[in-house]
């Protein structure tokens, strides 16, 4: 069972957990996890927002295109097949919902490296997201 399937499990299959399964899903198979993401984030010159994420104040807001800039074809590729959607859709829907999983994942304003089960933190922060509307 995938990552995104356990946790459609946990929220009662709900398809308005659909994007935020498939972000999480993306930090937790990317290479050094969420901070390997970070990383990525901040050789693109935009750790600034990794930073408002990871940390207790308000997240700021990324682009379609800056994601795109940033996470290339292949990640948004594999959220847009995840989806069914188009690969333009997929940028809006990381860039949506990405904020908030990478708050919902840092401890401490630290962001979990590769290897680390999100499975655990994923009933949560899904529960919030679904009550805020998402």
């Amino acid at each position: 069972m995938s990552l995104l399937d356990s946790v459609a499990g946990m929220v009662g299959g709900n398809s308005g957990s659909g994007a935020a399964s498939a972000v999480l899903e993306m930090l937790q198979n990317h290479p050094g996890g969420a901070a390997g993401l970070a990383d990525q984030f901040n050789a693109g010159g935009l750790g600034h927002l990794v930073q408002s994420w990871a940390g207790s104040g308000e997240n700021m807001s990324i682009s379609a295109d800056q994601i795109q800039g940033v996470l290339g074809e292949e990640h948004i590729a594999a959220v847009a097949n995840r989806l069914g959607i188009s690969p333009a859709d997929a940028s809006a829907k990381i860039a949506e919902f990405l904020p908030m999983v990478m708050n919902g994942v840092a401890k401490n304003g630290q962001l979990p490296a590769g290897g680390t089960d999100l499975v655990s933190q994923a009933g949560g922060l899904l529960q919030s997201f679904l009550a805020k509307g998402a």
